[in-house]
């Protein structure tokens, strides 16, 4: 008798580096990634988001807000602070992350647009 495992698969290394988007199209950033930092940018009004990236384990990582550019008020209180990032899921080119930190607090979906 085999015992079948329904374990979802986390191949996390597949989503350290690249080019990403949100799931959730009212999030129009576009996520460029790379070993030691990530960029959002907004194509409509060109608002950047810097944060560096520490991969604490092959499938956690920790965002650290360093810069904020074009933003319509004022968030300098969010730089260095920190998003906690637990990959959940991923098949594919799609990603679920479980983010924890100032602006969020739940799971948030990507895809891979683009390797790296």
């Amino acid at each position: 008798m085999s015992i079948i495992s329904y374990a979802q698969e986390r191949n996390c290394s597949d989503f350290k580096t690249g080019q990403f988007k949100y799931v959730d199209e009212r999030l129009k950033e576009i996520i460029t990634r790379t070993d030691s930092m990530q960029i959002e940018i907004n194509p409509d009004n060109q608002a950047e988001i810097h944060t560096t990236i520490e991969w604490v384990s092959e499938c956690e990582y920790v965002l650290t807000y360093t810069k904020i550019i074009n933003w319509p008020e004022n968030v300098s209180d969010v730089i260095g602070r920190k998003i906690y990032c637990t990959i959940m899921e991923t098949k594919g080119n799609w990603v679920k992350v479980y983010t924890k930190g100032v602006s969020a607090d739940g799971p948030v979906e990507l895809i891979k647009i683009d390797n790296q």
